[in-house]
């Protein structure tokens, strides 16, 4: 049975998979790169509070060992009015007090149809994993060299 024969339900629920598998995957790379810890992958499910919106969100918080800050990879996707939005960023968390940060966003991705999220989703956990390691440079060069300095905090001018 194709991707195209399968029930719509079962190949939705499978690019969730998808993208669950690669925030798995994104988290032992960020295990692995020197300094990062406490690495905390979630998955949310949920309606908006105002709008009833429904709300997918991954999420990827890795905290750094040298600064107050997490870095968070985030890829959310929202339905609402028979559209859906997916977006997807990297973010720093631990300065603002009401959020975390965009530091690096990926261009929005738009869905009508159930087949047209699960292309755009796909893609868009795709590109954010592609491009892990910049948001990661990102991340390291503002609000880790930018804000730290070995063994006493700065803050910034």
């Amino acid at each position: 049975m194709s991707t195209d024969d399968r029930p719509v339900a079962a190949v939705v629920l499978s690019a969730a998979a998808e993208v669950q598998l690669a925030f798995d995957e994104l988290a032992v790379w960020a295990r692995e790169q020197r300094g990062m810890s406490g690495v905390r992958p979630t998955c949310d499910l949920h309606r908006g509070n105002l709008n009833r919106a429904l709300e997918v969100d991954w999420y990827l918080s890795v905290r750094h060992t040298r600064s107050t800050f997490d870095l968070e990879y985030c890829l959310e996707a929202t339905h609402e009015d028979g559209e859906w939005l997916i977006r997807s960023a990297g973010c720093a968390a631990g300065h603002d007090p009401n959020g975390s940060e965009r530091i690096y966003e990926l261009p929005d991705r738009y869905a009508v149809t159930d087949r047209e999220f699960v292309d755009e989703l796909v893609g868009a956990c795709r590109t954010l994993t592609d491009h892990r390691a910049k948001i990661l440079d990102l991340f390291l060069t503002v609000y880790v060299q930018g804000f730290t300095k070995p063994g006493r905090p700065t803050r910034r001018a």
